[in-house]
């Protein structure tokens, strides 16, 4: 069947017009990227026959689809709703063959602001890397030590690109234990949406990386650090990353620099790095008071409640305490780590 539908695309069995062939009105991303171009058979095995009529059935079949692609786009063009415009859009290219070869063939470079495509992303994250975020999130307990729940809305993807090797620089999967040298520096954040409606919208975000495995000594308990904090981060469909580029062009409010965790000896069996993406009110900006709140004894609940923050996003990565630690802290000038018993007392140290 991928022979024949390859050779569907190749052989240019689409003749005629229609909607699917008329690119006037339409996305070029919506045509076919390179179709491959089909291998000879080897000489020692047997050639494969297509069923008879096969091309002809094939040809009949698009021109039927591409028919009723052509009517919900009639219906689609006197909506006003953008919401349920790209619903009826997604509808019209949801059969089309060539789309449905580049969602199968490149599914790492679609172009999401198509509504076809985003409904396609949208699917594939549901089967997959939502469930073990929040697989990862429950397991870690990151829900409930920091946040209550979440419903996520959107795609959190992190990496720190400062890594040279490719161990430490790609995406980093929820709950993956890195060294501090990988970490050492801001993460690059992308944030992706799946919602129908105008792809230029911005959207305002406020991102939280906190730490809830702190040792604190006067409780002989943790207690949570807030190790990273920006508010007003605009994204969109189509700028959808928090990276060097986006501080240097906008006006970020960096509440809290970047500070990576530095896990002290025997402290625990990991620390949790807990990065959570609010959706702020309304789109508005927000004033963070730095002066309202204690970065060393964090309440990520009360700050998200004060200023009327939506959690709709998270991330987790660990980390343990590394020979690189030492040299962590000295670049960002923080003091000796301490070294704790191995086992806990029944009163604090």
């Amino acid at each position: 069947m991928i022979r024949t539908f390859t050779r569907f695309l190749t052989q240019d069995l689409r003749a005629g017009k229609g909607v699917w062939t008329d690119f006037t009105s339409r996305a070029e991303s919506l045509k076919a990227q390179s179709p491959h171009q089909l291998a000879p058979t080897p000489p020692n095995k047997k050639v494969y026959h297509s069923p008879p009529l096969i091309n002809e059935t094939f040809q009949q079949a698009y021109e039927l689809l591409q028919q009723e692609s052509a009517n919900i786009y009639k219906t689609a063009q006197s909506e006003s709703d953008p919401a349920v415009k790209d619903k009826l859009l997604a509808m019209a290219e949801a059969k089309n063959p060539e789309v449905l070869y580049n969602m199968h063939r490149y599914p790492q470079s679609l172009d999401l602001s198509q509504p076809v495509y985003r409904n396609f992303a949208r699917k594939q994250w549901e089967g997959h890397d939502l469930l073990v975020l929040m697989q990862r999130l429950e397991q870690l307990k990151v829900i409930p030590d920091t946040m209550p729940t979440l419903v996520p809305k959107v795609d959190v993807k992190i990496k720190f690109p400062h890594n040279t090797t490719s161990e430490f620089s790609g995406w980093i999967t929820p709950g993956e234990i890195l060294p501090a040298f990988a970490v050492s520096q801001p993460p690059v954040i992308q944030v992706q949406h799946f919602d129908h409606g105008d792809v230029h919208a911005v959207r305002k975000y406020t991102v939280l990386v906190v730490n809830p495995d702190e040792p604190d000594l006067t409780t002989n308990s943790f207690r949570t650090t807030l190790n990273y904090g920006v508010a007003n981060i605009g994204l969109s469909l189509e700028d959808n990353t928090l990276d060097v580029g986006k501080y240097l062009a906008e006006q970020l409010s960096v509440f809290r620099e970047y500070e990576p965790l530095v896990p002290e000896v025997n402290s625990g069996n990991y620390q949790r790095a807990c990065l959570w993406l609010f959706a702020q009110k309304d789109n508005a900006d927000i004033s963070v008071d730095t002066n309202a709140f204690n970065s060393q004894n964090f309440d990520i609940r009360q700050f998200s409640e004060s200023y009327g923050l939506e959690a709709v996003g998270a991330h987790v990565w660990r980390q343990v305490f590394d020979r690189s630690v030492n040299r962590v802290r000295e670049q960002y000038g923080l003091p000796s780590g301490r070294v704790f018993h191995r086992v806990r007392k029944a009163h604090p140290l």
